[in-house]
């Protein structure tokens, strides 16, 4: 193993330990597909990757068993997860459309046809998008402003600075030739 260390994620190693790393080994590809990738669920990918490396597990047959239910185990979490989730949407779009409807009608007066609906939806976004403006510009506005009062405030005071009295101070020579160390020899 030793001897074919170097050659580890190359086509020179050989043998059962260069395919067991060559798992771990992440590849760069410059690649760049022209679509979305679709969406794959995550028990199929472990089921394919078990399939490409098969191989590499153990003849032991509890393990094999082991593996198998923990594929099995993985796909009923991710259908138990969807039945959740699906009803979960479910409900929540149910209770959202009844309240809508409701508020809906109760602007228009009680009576509300598809097209009075589509009116009253379409004028409530218009609303909120204008408000939604006009919070913007008051924000521009009052940035605008602490822009400005940072300016103001940002301007030195204008002071006189004398250096008339300023001398230098020499050193004497005897006390420089000792040799110091700023750190504490230990």
């Amino acid at each position: 193993m030793a001897a074919g260390a170097s050659a580890f994620g190359s086509d020179k190693g050989e043998g059962a330990p260069r395919k067991s790393l060559d798992v771990f080994r992440e590849r760069v590809s410059f690649v760049v597909s022209n679509a979305v990738p679709k969406k794959v669920v995550g028990s199929k990918r472990l089921a394919v990757l078990v399939n490409e490396h098969t191989q590499l597990l153990l003849d032991d047959p509890a393990a094999k068993t082991q593996l198998a239910q923990i594929l099995a185990d993985v796909a009923e979490t991710e259908r138990a997860t969807g039945k959740a989730l699906a009803e979960r949407k479910r409900k929540i779009t149910s209770t959202e459309n009844s309240s809508d409807l409701v508020d809906t009608a109760g602007v228009l007066g009680g009576t509300s046809t598809s097209g009075e609906l589509e009116h009253a939806l379409d004028s409530e976004q218009t609303q909120e998008q204008e408000q939604e403006q006009e919070q913007e510009q008051e924000q521009e506005q009052e940035k605008e402003e602490e822009r400005e009062e940072e300016s103001v405030a940002e301007d030195p005071d204008k002071l006189r600075y004398a250096r008339d009295d300023e001398t230098q101070i020499g050193w004497r020579l005897d006390s420089l030739k000792g040799t110091y160390c700023a750190f504490p020899k230990s």
